[in-house]
C-alpha cells in the first residue's frame, strides 16, 4: 500500500493500521475471500447524528484509506467520520458554545430537489433547536465527494460564514443556501432568539459571507477536505475567541498567515488523527464507532446505494508482484 520510504517515515499507529489492512488483504487473497475490502463504522446513537437506517453506518473503503495515507483527496465518508469524532470529543469535554453537525445531508448530490433540501433543513433545524446552549454550528458542505467547504453558522446573529479554501472559487452554493435559509424561520417560530436578525421577503434568512479571507490552497489544489478539517480544528480550539461574529474576520485573517511548512504539518496531524480514529474507535471492540458484525456484500451494496455512494465500483484484490487494487468485473 505504501512504498518503503514512506512506511519507514510513518508513525507507529500508521504502520499498525497499514499492516492491519495489508494482513487482511493477504488473508483474503489466500482464502479467495470475495468480501469487499472495507471497514464499516457504526454511527453513535442519540447524539443528534443521522443514526437511522440510512445513515447509521459509514463504509470506509480500503482505497480511500490508501488515499488518506498518501494525502490524496479525502472522500466524504472520511470527513464525516472525522466530524463525528470531533463532536463526540466536544460532548465528552462539555465544550461550550460550539457544535459540529453531522454532514450526512450536506452534499450537493442530495440537495437537487426541493424535497431533498427540506429533509436537510429539517434535520439541521432540529439539531439547532435541540442545543439552545450552542451559539455556533460547524457544517461541512460537499460540492462533490472530495471537495468540501466548512460553514460556520451563528443562528442568533443570522450569520453563515464559508471557509472556502479556493482562490477565485467557482463553487455553486445556491442549494446549500436554500437549505440554510429554510432553517431560520422554524428556529424563530420555535423560540429561537435573534441578536442580529436579517430578513428577506418577510422571512428570517442568513447573511452569508462566501469570500472570507481564510487559509487558501494553491491554484488547482485538491485538498479541500484537509483545509476544511484544519479550519474545523482551529475553530474548536479557539471558539472562546469567536463568540461574537465581529471577531471572526480578524481571527480568520490571522489564521490565513500560516506558512506552507506549518500547513503541511497540520495535514500530517490530521492524517495521524484519522489513523487513531480508525485504529482505536472503528476497529477496537471498545471503540465508539465499533460495529459488532461485518455486513455482507449485499448489505453494504444496500447501504452505499441509500447513501448515494454507489457510483463507483468496489475494489477487489489481485497480485502482480505486489498487492494491487483492481476494479470488480
Amino acid at each position: 500500500m505504501l512504498p518503503t520510504n514512506m512506511l519507514n517515515a510513518a508513525t507507529g499507529a500508521m504502520r499498525s493500521l497499514h499492516d492491519s489492512v495489508l494482513s487482511l488483504e493477504k488473508r483474503r487473497l489466500i482464502e479467495n475471500d470475495v468480501a469487499y475490502p472495507v471497514f464499516v463504522a457504526k454511527v453513535p446513537e442519540g447524539k443528534g447524528f443521522v443514526d437511522g437506517t440510512i445513515g447509521g453506518t459509514i463504509v470506509l473503503r480500503f482505497d480511500d484509506i490508501f488515499a488518506m495515507f498518501n494525502l490524496h483527496p479525502l472522500h466524504y465518508t472520511f470527513v464525516r467520520l472525522f466530524s463525528l469524532s470531533m463532536e463526540m470529543r466536544i460532548i465528552r469535554d462539555k465544550t461550550p458554545d460550539i457544535m459540529i453537525v453531522d454532514p450526512f445531508y450536506m452534499r450537493a448530490k442530495l440537495l437537487g430537489s426541493a424535497g431533498d433540501r427540506q429533509v436537510a433543513s429539517s434535520h439541521l433545524e432540529g439539531v439547532i433547536l435541540a442545543n439552545p446552549d450552542k451559539d455556533n454550528f460547524l457544517v461541512a458542505y460537499f460540492s462533490d465527494d472530495t471537495h468540501c467547504t466548512l460553514i460556520l453558522l451563528s443562528p442568533k446573529y443570522s450569520m453563515a460564514t464559508y471557509f472556502d479554501p479556493n482562490h477565485d472559487s467557482k463553487i455553486d452554493y445556491t442549494n446549500i443556501k436554500k437549505v440554510l435559509d429554510d432553517v431560520l424561520p422554524g428556529y424563530g417560530k420555535s423560540g429561537g432568539t435573534f441578536t442580529r436578525p436579517v430578513r428577506r421577503y418577510g422571512r428570517h434568512v442568513f447573511a452569508e459571507n462566501t469570500t472570507l479571507s481564510c487559509v487558501k490552497q494553491p491554484p488547482g489544489g485538491q485538498k479541500d477536505a484537509y483545509y476544511a478539517l484544519h479550519h474545523m480544528r482551529a475553530i474548536v480550539r479557539d471558539h472562546h475567541h469567536l463568540l461574537l461574529p465581529d471577531n471572526l474576520k480578524d481571527w480568520a485573517t490571522s489564521l490565513s498567515a500560516i506558512q506552507d511548512a506549518d500547513i503541511r504539518q497540520e495535514f500530517f496531524r490530521i492524517q495521524s488523527e484519522f489513523v487513531d480514529i480508525i485504529h482505536q474507535d472503528v476497529l477496537h471492540t471498545s471503540g465508539q464507532f465499533y460495529l459488532r458484525y461485518q455486513p455482507s456484500n449485499s448489505e453494504i451494496d444496500t447501504t452505499v446505494h441509500m447513501q448515494a455512494d454507489n457510483a463507483r465500483d468496489f475494489m477487489t484484490i489481485t497480485t502482480d508482484g505486489n498487492f494491487i487494487h483492481a476494479l470488480v468485473p
